[in-house]
C-alpha cells in the first residue's frame, strides 16, 4: 500500500503543477490578445504592395524579392502591425509601375 500511496501522491503533485501552468498559459495569451497587435506579416517576412492597388498586399519571405506586380514599401514606413500609422496611411495609396506612389485619383504623395 505504501508504493499504491507515493504513486498517488506522486501523481496528484504533477496534477495540480500541469493545472497551474494552464493557468498561466491561459492569462499569458489573455493578455496577448488584449493587446490587440497583430503582425502584418509573420515572422522572417516583409510586406509587399500590389501595384495598381489600394489594398492588394501579400508577405515574402526575406529570402526573397518581391513577385511580379508587387513593390516594396519605403525603407522606414513598412507597415508592421495591423492598424498602425503605416498600415493606415498606405491603405489608400496606390503605388504605380515605377514604385512611385499615389493618391485615389493617381496623383503623386511624398514617401
Amino acid at each position: 500500500m505504501r508504493t499504491q500511496s507515493r504513486v498517488g501522491n506522486s501523481i496528484a503533485k504533477p496534477s495540480r503543477a500541469y493545472s497551474l501552468a494552464l493557468a498561466a498559459i491561459a492569462i499569458v495569451l489573455s493578455t496577448a490578445a488584449c493587446a490587440g497587435e497583430e503582425r502584418v506579416c509573420l515572422e522572417n517576412h516583409y510586406p509587399v504592395k500590389l501595384i495598381g492597388s489600394e489594398t492588394g498586399s501579400r508577405c515574402v519571405s526575406v529570402l526573397d524579392e518581391p513577385p511580379a506586380g508587387y513593390t516594396r514599401y519605403p525603407e522606414g514606413k513598412v507597415p508592421a502591425v495591423v492598424g498602425d500609422k503605416w498600415y493606415q496611411y498606405w491603405k489608400n495609396v496606390i503605388f504605380d509601375a515605377s514604385g512611385k506612389p499615389l493618391d485615389v485619383n493617381g496623383n503623386p504623395v511624398q514617401k
